[in-house]
Order: structure tokens, then C-alpha cells, then sequence
């Protein structure tokens, strides 16, 4: 893409020297003409980043594929005609300008039939739809942008009918900018806002373009020009805000009622557990042989009838037959009270359509579900993780605004709601809505909750789970969340303590344990390959220290000392042998780990390295722990040894 940039200016500076040298005569250019080759090649690059001319695209022909060309061409007289008033160059010949402009339009256009001469694709004409409502409220619009123009108190009906090429001129222009961009298109909801408005904007920037233009040519007063620019803009932005009254009130509005609904549980009793059968690798509810082909049909042609994607997905991980209809409830809301008004323990399947980004208190909302659920009862949703998110605001925005936008949306979304003072603010504000967070933050909230995701996937830009609920929801009131956090892990004899530490994973993260292991196990140095819950901040924390040093705090309070075996969490220490497990319980656990003297690789090295220091120090503590300490240091400052 680069090289196609800088091929370009190549193309446009070498036509304007060709067009000169056919005019003028000269090789060195007048002081005017310098600054108009500097405006010039200026608005080469900006137009060709405007019109995105040099992406790639399906074509269904040469003259579909040159419409880009044409729309930059039109852009760049209107610019450059703009720049030379603005900048009063006055001694600009009008033939050099349109000249080397267009000559260098045919240098462009033959480069691209070279191109593309094996890659466009023989495909359907575009149908161009037009909407009738658009059309009539443009040219009421554009009637209005007129009497402006003409009834101006600068101005008069007898300077405009003494000047009647201005009212044409004024017309051609803007008819030639809603031509090109297809104005008058009925609103696509499906594509997003920002994409469908895209055209209209285009028209917008093409008409005032082409008036610039206009007004260069004819060489009007300063007065009159102002009066053009204004009516251009009077007009966009009653056309845009006609634009967007349209596209809210065609969007179904998002309501927390609920539309789609199961029969109401009318029986409630305790099913058995769900297993896991071998040869289907389905969640099956074993109820005595109770089987229910209607709950797979309804589910099918009626709730997901337009989302069979979803269905398949829920088929497909499911016995749906083995689920009672009269148990189960299917909704899109975001209110608790449609949760909390079934009695506990009433629900074999819950399915909520609505996203969990829009749940102010969404732990408050699981807990509630998994009070709802009976033992090993299924829970299906979905939520918006950040990286979707990035991706969706930065594609609904053109060039680089995504990511400026995204940028704002990652302050006000992300970052106000963890933070103390700040959070209220936020919530007060937006009520919860359309809160962001990350993959590893919505699962972390279903295993807190008292859930096990079995399984999820992608669909829509969304991330659909489905988790069932194996406990009650956790007591901890101290879910890691802001930037420094207490980690639950087991300290001499058993004891729990809570080490402190910078927070590198995303929110809720520890609760993920089990499944990160079970999902990608353990990878050389004891950590846990491809961990989805670190973040992009946390690794160059980790990478150098600084997310333990508040681990001194712990130090200080006498639960760790310099040089011992980590402080585990309970899971983790699981996986241990039961010898290993009861040593390291004896001890006080420390801040450098005998890891990085031994530098082992695999779980069975490490806790033969943690082995050998216990018997080691069980011995001798001091000169255990003096050996140990000037080793670590050296391998870490020397050898640069990094755990992971």
C-alpha cells in the first residue's frame, strides 16, 4: 500500500512538471508555482487517504474500479482551488491546474487497467436502489440551502439574475455530488451508522469541493464566496441531522422487555446431574428417561428461527430432548426482575439474548440466574469482549478515527469504572450500559458466580457461552479489580494469606485457573501457555518485576520471607505431589523462588528444584537460603533468567 502511495506522488509530481514545461517553457518554477507543487502533491496524498482509492475491492468492471479515481479528481480541483484562495496565490494559470490534473488522471488510470488487468471480478451489476422520502427532503433541503444563497442580506435576487451561470453552477454541483455517492439510498440498519452515512458525507465534502472550484474559476469577491461556503454548510448539516433522526427512529429500540419467553415453570423438582457422554461430548440431563423433542423444535422455529447459527451452536453441545420445556425460559432483557420472579431451583435451561455488556451489577444478575438453576442447570448468554469491541469501532470509522475514538471509549468504559470516585461518577452517568471488558473478565464473573463454562464461541461479533452451575457463588469479597490486588494463596501451615500484587491479568482472572490449565496446560517454566488473562500492560510489568514489588508489603508483615518456594493458590498446589504439598506447608513461602537458581522447564523439574532446597533447608536455613539467593541474583542480572 505504501509503494502505491509513493507512486502516486511520483505520478503527480512528474505531471505537473510535464504540464509546466509545456506551458511555460521553463525548468525551475516561479516562486508562486512552488508553493502551488507543494499544495499540490499535498492534495494528492490527502484525497487518495479520503477516497481510499488504492484498496483492494471486488469490482464488476473497469469503470466500477475507476469511480474512486474520478471522486479524487473532483476532491483535489476543490481542494486545490481552496488552498489557492485561502493563501491568495493568485498567479496560478487555470489551464496548468486542470491540465496537469488531468493528464495525470490518465497516467493513473492506465497504471490501474495495468494492475488490475487479471484481478477484477466479473460479478452483478450493482442495483441502485433510490428512496423516494430521501430524494424529496434533499431537494427541499437543497431549496432552502438556495433561498440562503440568494436572499442573504449581502446579496440580492438581481446580482443572482444578473449572474444566472452562479444559480447553475451552484445546482451542477451539488446534483454531480449526490450522483456520484449515491445520496439518495434508502439507510442500511444492518451496516452500522457510521457506514451507512459514509456516502453522505462524501457528498457533503464533494459538493464543497467542487464549489471551491467553481468559485477559483469564475474568480468571484470575498463576500460572495462566504456565501457559497455557507450555504454548502447550511445544507450538510440539515442534511445530516435528517439523517440521523432517520436511522434512530428505523433502529428497533432496545428495551429491557421480554420477547421471547418459555412456558412458565409450572413443576419444580431436584433432576439429576448432567454428564458428559463420551460418545457425543453433549451435556445430557439424565431425568429417568424423560425425553422432549418439543423444546428441540421450538427452540429451532420459533425462538432462534433468525439465528440458526446460535442454534446449532446450543445442538451442538446440548441433548436438547433431555430438557423439559416447562422448565426453561428463553429472554432478551437486561432486568433482574424478569430473573428474580421464578422461584429458586425452578429452571433447567436459561438462554438470555440480551448482551451482559448493558448489566450494571452483573454479578448481582448471575448470582441471581445461578439461584434460579438447579444443580448442574444450564446458563447460555453472550457478551462483547474488548478485542470485538476494538475491532467494531475501529471499522466503523474511516482511516485512523477508529482508533482515536476507541481511544476515548477505552478511558470512559474501561478505565473510569475501575477506579475509585471515578466509578460512581461513570455509573451514575451510564447506568451500566454498554460497559467493556475483556474474555477473560466475562468468564472470570461466571466461575465467581458459581458456574463452569463448558464451552463457547464467537458468532456476530459477540462471544456466546454456555456454562452450567456446579457451586453456590464464591463468599470472596475481594475479586481482584483495580490496580493492586490481594491474591488468595496458602501461607505456613496452611494458612490463608493475601500477597499483594500489581494486577497484570484482567479482572477476575484467577477464578480461570482450571480452565486455562485444562484448556492450554502448562508450559515451560511451570506457567500456563497462551494465558488469555494476562494483559498487554501485565506483560511488561511482568517482564520486569514490578508487579511484585508490592510484595514487600508482605515481607514486612512477616508472611513471606526473601528467599523461600511461591506462594501458591489452592488449585495450583493441587497438582503437586502429596509429599511435596505437606513439605512446602511447613514452611513460610518467599519472595525469590529456588526457580531461578535450578531454571527448571517442566512441572515434575520444578517440583524437584522446590524438593531439594526444602531438604536443603531443613538442613542449614542460612546458608541455604544465603547459596540460593546469590545464585538467583546471578542468573537473573547475568544470565537474564525470566521466569515466563
Amino acid at each position: 500500500m505504501l509503494s502505491l502511495y509513493i507512486s502516486e506522488i511520483f505520478i503527480y509530481f512528474f505531471s505537473f512538471v510535464a504540464v509546466y514545461l509545456y506551458k511555460r517553457g521553463l525548468v525551475a518554477p516561479t516562486s508562486e508555482y512552488y508553493y502551488y507543487l507543494l499544495f499540490y502533491l499535498i492534495s494528492a496524498a490527502s484525497t487518495s487517504l479520503f477516497t481510499q482509492k488504492f484498496k483492494v475491492k471486488s469490482f464488476s468492471g473497469f469503470a466500477d474500479a475507476t469511480k474512486s479515481y474520478f471522486i479524487s479528481f473532483f476532491l483535489m480541483l476543490g481542494l486545490l482551488a481552496f488552498l489557492a484562495n485561502f493563501f491568495q496565490i493568485g498567479d496560478i494559470s487555470r489551464t496548468t491546474l486542470i491540465l496537469s490534473l488531468l493528464f495525470a488522471l490518465i497516467i493513473e488510470l492506465i497504471w490501474l487497467r495495468l494492475r488490475l488487468r487479471k484481478e477484477i471480478k466479473a460479478s452483478k451489476s450493482l442495483k441502485i436502489i433510490l428512496s423516494t422520502q430521501s430524494f424529496f427532503i434533499e431537494i427541499i433541503l437543497f431549496i432552502a440551502a438556495l433561498f440562503y444563497l440568494i436572499f442573504n442580506r449581502f446579496h440580492g435576487l438581481d446580482f443572482f439574475l444578473n449572474n444566472a451561470y452562479l444559480i447553475f453552477g451552484f445546482f451542477g454541483t451539488w446534483f454531480a455530488a449526490v450522483s456520484i455517492t449515491h445520496h439518495f439510498q434508502p439507510i442500511e440498519l444492518s451496516r452500522g451508522f457510521w457506514k451507512s452515512s459514509w456516502g453522505h458525507i462524501k457528498s457533503y465534502v464533494i459538493w464543497l469541493a467542487l464549489t471551491g472550484f467553481m468559485i477559483f474559476i469564475v474568480r468571484l469577491d470575498e463576500t460572495v464566496r462566504v456565501n457559497f461556503f455557507q450555504s454548502v454548510f447550511l445544507y450538510s448539516g440539515l442534511s445530516f441531522s435528517f439523517l440521523i433522526y432517520f436511522y434512530i427512529k428505523r433502529t428497533p429500540a432496545d428495551t429491557d422487555e421480554v420477547n421471547l419467553k418459555f412456558l412458565k415453570a409450572t413443576t419444580y423438582q431436584e433432576f439429576d446431574n448432567f454428564t458428559m457422554p463420551e460418545e457425543s461430548g453433549k451435556i445430557l440431563l439424565e431425568n429417568n428417561g424423560f425425553s422432549s423433542p418439543q423444546f428441540d423444535e421450538k427452540l429451532k422455529n420459533v425462538y432462534l428461527k433468525k439465528d440458526i447459527g446460535l442454534y446449532y451452536f446450543i445442538a451442538n453441545n446440548i441433548e436438547l430432548n433431555s430438557i423439559d420445556i416447562m422448565k426453561s425460559m428463553v429472554i432478551r432483557s437486561s432486568d433482574l426482575y424478569n430473573v428474580e420472579v421464578f422461584p429458586d431451583e425452578s429452571l433447567d435451561f436459561f438462554l438470555n439474548l440480551h448482551q451482559m455488556n448493558d448489566m450494571r451489577r452483573l454479578n448481582l444478575y448471575f448470582i441471581e440466574v445461578n439461584k434460579k438453576l438447579v444443580n448442574n442447570g444450564v446458563f447460555i448468554g453472550r457478551f462483547e469482549p474488548i478485542r470485538f469491541r476494538y475491532k467494531r469501532i475501529v471499522e466503523s470509522y474511516p482511516f485512523y478515527l477508529g482508533h482515536f475514538f476507541y481511544f476515548f471509549d477505552f478511558i470512559w468504559k474501561r478505565a473510569f469504572p475501575k477506579l475509585p470516585f471515578l466509578k460512581n461518577i461513570y455509573f451514575e452517568l451510564t447506568k451500566g450500559k454498554n460497559r467493556a471488558f475483556s474474555l477473560a473478565e466475562g468468564l472470570g464473573r461466571l466461575y465467581y458466580c458459581g458456574f463452569e463454562v463448558t464451552n463457547f464461541a464467537a458468532m456476530n461479533n459477540y462471544l456466546w457461552f454456555i456454562a452450567k452451575k456446579v457451586k453456590e457463588p464464591s463468599k470472596d469479597k475481594n475479586p481482584s479489580y483495580g490496580p493492586l490486588f490481594k491474591m488468595r494463596r496458602l501461607g505456613k501451615n496452611g494458612k490463608m494469606i493475601f500477597v499483594y500484587k500489581m494486577r497484570t491479568m484482567h479482572p477476575y482472572a484467577e477464578y480461570l485457573q482450571k480452565l486455562v490449565f485444562e484448556k492450554f496446560n502448562l508450559q515451560e517454566g511451570g506457567k500456563f501457555s497462551n494465558d488469555f488473562r494476562i494483559t498487554s500492560w501485565g506483560r511488561f510489568l511482568r517482564k520486569l518485576w514490578l508487579d511484585e514489588f508490592p510484595m514487600f508489603i508482605n515481607f514486612f508483615r512477616g508472611e513471606l520471607k526473601l528467599v523461600g518456594v511461591r506462594p501458591l493458590s489452592q488449585h495450583y498446589l493441587s497438582l503437586y505431589s502429596a509429599e511435596l504439598r505437606e513439605k512446602r506447608l511447613r514452611h513460610k513461602p518467599g519472595l525469590i523462588p529456588p526457580f531461578y537458581k535450578d531454571m527448571p522447564k517442566t512441572l515434575e523439574e520444578i517440583m524437584a528444584s522446590e524438593m531439594r532446597y526444602l531438604i536443603a533447608y531443613e538442613k542449614n536455613p542460612f546458608l541455604t537460603d544465603i547459596n540460593y539467593l546469590f545464585s538467583a541474583l546471578f542468573n537473573i542480572f547475568i544470565k537474564r533468567a525470566r521466569s515466563a
